[in-house]
């Protein structure tokens, strides 16, 4: 698999495949400027860890557009472990179509709000396409609430991925990662004592997990805003099949509230590397963290 150095970028499905297999979770990072890219996959590096990093493609606009998307790659091909590259709910045929374009490993095409046969339908067309040039492709089904009051959080059922719908869902549309909801919530965490720390108060419905699991097949089972989940929570979910778990708010909040300290603490400070290298550094921690967390450390 290395080349002068150089990993080649492994199949998404390759890399998930094996960490069913060995029962630990696949962390997706959601590189949300570019300077995310290197605390992450040093941290993977150090930990001899497999990783998927991704963005949506708003992400990759506000960061360069096509260049994003190209630098993205490239960062994935040069890691000495496993990384691929994945695009976060996608929206359109367009924005999907233009991640394969630049070579990103798979994708995922978001139409969770729309009612289940126009998901279906949707999802159905993008994916033939995605198979054609051999991309996986990930969908949702179900949504997650932004809670605004973390403390006293409530998951509306309603909201979340129906057991009953999971199995047609999976069968009809020809995906390969289902995004389900059973539990997690999206929160924006607000400032305390000059921070803002992550709260992980979600409450996850193993009970509906299981039902999922069974009816569902061979599809790969993900967890989006897994950031709010407790870690007990993540190791069990990872135990009944969850493979793939996106992080971002956590990377972001210790990013931004490490570069708003350095900033405060250095006021005379005005080399631009040495501002942001503590908040890349607290990056690399929190993900190093998470390596740990979802047992992916020293599987590559």
């Amino acid at each position: 698999m290395f080349k002068r150095g150089i990993m080649v970028l492994m199949c998404t499905k390759e890399m998930l495949e094996k960490a069913g297999k060995e029962k630990y979770g696949i962390g997706l990072f959601v590189i949300f400027e570019l300077s995310f890219l290197k605390p992450v996959i040093q941290a993977a590096e150090e930990s001899r860890s497999p990783v998927m990093i991704g963005a949506t493609y708003g992400l990759a606009e506000a960061g360069g557009g096509e260049s994003f998307l190209a630098h993205m790659r490239v960062a994935a091909e040069e890691a000495k472990v496993p990384v691929t590259v994945h695009l976060d709910h996608g929206k359109t045929f367009e924005q999907v179509m233009t991640c394969i374009k630049y070579g990103w490993s798979s994708v995922m095409f978001d139409a969770a709000n729309k009612p289940l046969k126009e998901n279906i339908k949707l999802t159905r067309e993008v994916a033939r396409a995605c198979h054609a040039a051999g991309i996986p492709i990930e969908a949702e089904l179900g949504e997650m609430p932004v809670v605004k009051d973390q403390d006293n959080a409530e998951f509306p059922k309603e909201m979340m991925t129906k057991p009953e719908e999971a199995g047609t869902f999976v069968k009809e549309t020809g995906i390969d990662i289902l995004a389900i909801s059973v539990g997690q919530i999206h929160h924006f965490p607000v400032m305390e004592k000059g921070m803002h720390p992550v709260k992980r108060v979600a409450k996850l419905d193993f009970e509906r997990l299981k039902k999922i699991r069974e009816v569902t097949g061979d599809v790969y089972l993900c967890t989006h805003a897994s950031s709010h989940v407790p870690f007990d929570a993540l190791k069990k979910a990872i135990s009944m099949g969850i493979v793939k778990l996106n992080i971002g708010t956590a990377l972001s909040s210790v990013w931004t509230d490490t570069l708003r300290k350095t900033i405060i603490e250095n006021p005379n400070e005005v080399m631009a590397h040495k501002v942001v290298e503590p908040a890349e550094k607290a990056v690399k921690k929190e993900v190093a963290g998470y390596l740990k967390v979802l047992g992916s450390t020293g599987k590559a």
